[in-house]
């Protein structure tokens, strides 16, 4: 009797073990999905900051800017904090996402 409850415990024990392996595999591959997505969103980032600086800098060579050209230039020194804003967040979040990755 007391052996098949050592039996029982054991082979329950082996279950939840399987359970928390599948469910670890699980998080794992959510995390690889997110960082993923997040990387994926830095390179578009990126992009767009290599475009805003390279129209920031024809818009600066303008010896007399007209006055559209002026707004736009302002507006992408806007634009451009912005992105190294979002930058700067979602380089974080990927830092958080592989510390969650290697905490498994």
């Amino acid at each position: 009797m007391a052996a098949a409850k050592g039996i029982e415990l054991l082979i329950n024990w082996i279950d939840s073990l399987h359970t928390t392996l599948e469910e670890q595999r699980e998080i794992s591959q959510n995390l690889q999905s997110e960082l993923t997505g997040i990387q994926s969103d830095i390179s578009g980032v990126n992009s767009e900051l290599e475009t805003t600086a390279s129209r920031m800098d024809e818009l600066s060579r303008i010896k007399s800017p007209s006055f559209v050209e002026k707004e736009e230039l302002q507006r992408l020194k806007e634009e451009n904090e912005e992105l190294q804003k979002r930058n700067t967040l979602l380089k974080d979040q990927a830092k958080d996402k592989k510390k969650s990755w290697r905490t498994l």
